[in-house]
């Protein structure tokens, strides 16, 4: 007989489980009752309670499933088919399970929520079998190996990462507010349409008149010749920028460049995203490195006459957005050209003017970036330390 090969032992534990011993390796089947569930046809739906059939509707017709899971409780969800087959959700409360899904129930020596953690971890895409219709059986699942410690330090577990995961809750609605509160400020401090000035006004602002019609060309140049390439620069295509910030940098030469590469960046440069321009993927270009930079075509280069920051912050304006957008031509890629850019009129203030509502933006843009490098950071430590408190041999 082999001697038996002992169970896995994570990096990290909480003190009173140090002498624990390793962990224990079990089937999914032996943990967790799975039930898998099915497509049922209209015709065979009764509104009848006593037998717990609770349709749902979606995709092609009424959808239930044959055992009731509208009382409250908590259920890690394995989706079954198609593009989300091994992907693990955690249900909570009153829901229906359809086909696509599989109902794990845990037993009583297994917590759910470190069972939900477990799984999401096991990578249980890698199970999925068949072509036309890739999918996860529940024979195949109730297979799968997965260490399990016991009960006190599951919920041990769980309750130091779930108060981790609320901690970023917390601060992922910090972060909507800060982003609701600049939205909202946005359509106080720019003119409505149809408007010559906005609803709020700096006091030293209040008796300064309305803002000046102007055409975007007017107080921007748009596209300026910039001259020959740099022998070696960083390239700025349509997949860098990511709501207002460059999150990836193209290190290429000139000989190799592609032919879309012309927009020689200088600082204080804003380029504006002319294709599908409502995803607002712009930037106001701030990098001081050493480096050249050059951007794509399917931006248009705005040089600003005044303040870059004011232009930047108008360009992300609705009204602005909604004028952009009724000149845009194409369905499946709207774009604007250069030129019906440069035409498009907006109100603007004084320069003194702009640049204090810029100011005042650029602080609350500076307040959201800061607290998404928070909820990055903790996402980071939270990745970092479900490695320490598992071990490495799971599924």
């Amino acid at each position: 007989m082999p001697e038996a090969k002992p169970g896995p032992v994570p990096e990290l534990r909480f003190p009173e489980f140090r002498e624990a011993g390793p962990w224990e390796v079990k089937r999914l089947g032996e943990i967790a009752e799975l039930k898998a569930g099915k497509f049922i046809p209209a015709s065979d739906i009764r509104a009848d309670s006593e037998h717990g059939l609770n349709p749902c509707y979606g995709g092609n017709g009424l959808r239930g499933f044959t055992e009731s899971f509208t009382h409250s409780g908590e259920y890690p969800l394995i989706g079954r088919q198609g593009a989300y087959s091994g992907n693990v959700q955690l249900a909570e409360g009153r829901f229906h399970a359809t086909e696509h899904a599989i109902v794990v129930t845990p037993v009583e020596s297994a917590s759910t929520k470190f069972l939900f953690k477990l799984l999401v971890r096991a990578n249980l895409s890698r199970l999925v079998t068949g072509q036309a219709q890739p999918g996860l059986s529940v024979a195949r699942l109730n297979g799968v190996s997965l260490p399990l410690p016991s009960l006190p330090e599951q919920q041990k577990i769980a309750i130091c990462l779930g108060s981790l995961e609320d901690l970023i809750r917390a601060e992922e609605g910090r972060l909507e507010a800060l982003r609701a509160h600049k939205t909202g400020l946005m359509q106080r401090l720019f003119p409505a349409p149809g408007q010559t000035t906005p609803r709020l006004r700096f006091p030293e602002f209040q008796n300064a008149g309305p803002w000046e019609v102007k055409r975007l060309g007017e107080i921007a140049e748009i596209n300026p010749s910039t001259g020959p390439l740099p022998p070696n620069f960083v390239y700025i295509d349509l997949e860098s920028v990511v709501g207002g910030e460059l999150v990836q940098k193209k290190h290429i030469s000139r000989k190799g460049a592609p032919s879309r590469a012309q927009r020689v960046l200088k600082v204080g440069d804003v380029i504006y995203q002319m294709v599908r321009p409502y995803q607002m993927n712009n930037l106001l270009f701030e990098m001081d490195d050493g480096q050249e930079y050059v951007a794509s075509t399917g931006y248009a280069q705005l040089r600003a006459e005044g303040s870059s920051t004011f232009l930047y912050q108008l360009i992300h304006t609705t009204p602005f957005t909604n004028s952009v957008l009724e000149k845009c031509t194409g369905s499946n890629y709207p774009a604007i050209s250069s030129s019906d850019l440069a035409d498009l009129r907006t109100r603007v203030p004084a320069l003194p003017e702009q640049q204090k509502i810029a100011d005042c933006l650029t602080a609350l843009d500076d307040l959201i970036r800061a607290q998404g490098e928070t909820i990055a950071a903790l996402k980071g430590h939270k990745a970092g330390l479900m490695q320490k408190l598992f071990p490495r041999e799971v599924g």
